[in-house]
């Protein structure tokens, strides 16, 4: 069962893939770097995007032909990755019925290899619990020091230390500031979701750490 459901999370992948709009909306203006995405076109805008899903999937196969399957990567590569994400004592070939921390840690060494300037984090740690979360998200964020990461999520420790906090309400923008700033703002939507969140003093302590360690210069 666990094998036909995996395979048609795949089939499933692929049909939205295909389905995604190939053009991009006429009435926002989107740039990176300055440059418009309209003129950097779809197919070179998703090879250097990497995506990291609440769903991950691992193929039948070897680990190396799902990290890298295109073979770009040597062998010293692929184990740094591994090791940076703690797979390197579960190098065994990938089962569908695979844990979802195996999946999603083997999801993040692939982002790691693929080294892309702008990632996205769609709730990919839903599923696992605050510790395996917690170095999962400092792996991400060590890699992506010099890049853009953009991330979905419920749970608020993982980005109270973001640089910057977008709170949707309906779909809609309702508020757009640094997490600081959000979470002492008396009545607000932030402020509110983190005292409601039971962890209020946890990411008071979090965001704490956070500003001490941005004050440390970096090795």
């Amino acid at each position: 069962m666990a094998y036909n459901e995996n395979n048609m999370n795949c089939v499933e992948r692929v049909q939205e893939y295909m389905a995604f709009p190939q053009e991009a909306p006429s009435i926002v203006e989107l740039t990176i770097d300055g440059a418009d995405i309209l003129k950097i076109g779809v197919h070179d805008l998703r090879s250097n995007l990497t995506i990291m899903s609440q769903d991950p999937v691992l193929f039948i196969g070897t680990v190396w032909a799902n990290l890298d399957p295109f073979e770009e990567h040597d062998d010293a590569a692929l184990w740094a990755a591994l090791k940076r994400v703690h797979l390197v004592s579960d190098i065994t070939t990938p089962d569908p019925s695979s844990n979802s921390a195996t999946s999603i840690n083997a999801n993040s060494a692939w982002a790691l290899l693929k080294n892309s300037k702008i990632n996205i984090m769609d709730e990919a740690t839903a599923s696992v619990d605050h510790a395996t979360d917690a170095k999962i998200q400092a792996t991400i964020r060590e890699s992506c020091y010099d890049a853009t990461l953009l991330t979905i999520s419920h749970r608020l420790r993982t980005i109270i230390d973001f640089n910057r906090v977008i709170v949707m309400d309906h779909g809609r923008i309702v508020k757009l500031d640094t997490p600081e700033r959000l979470i002492r703002e008396e009545g607000g939507v932030f402020r509110t979701m983190c005292q409601r969140s039971g962890e209020f003093e946890l990411l008071l302590l979090l965001l704490a750490n956070t500003a001490a360690a941005a004050k440390r210069p970096r090795a």
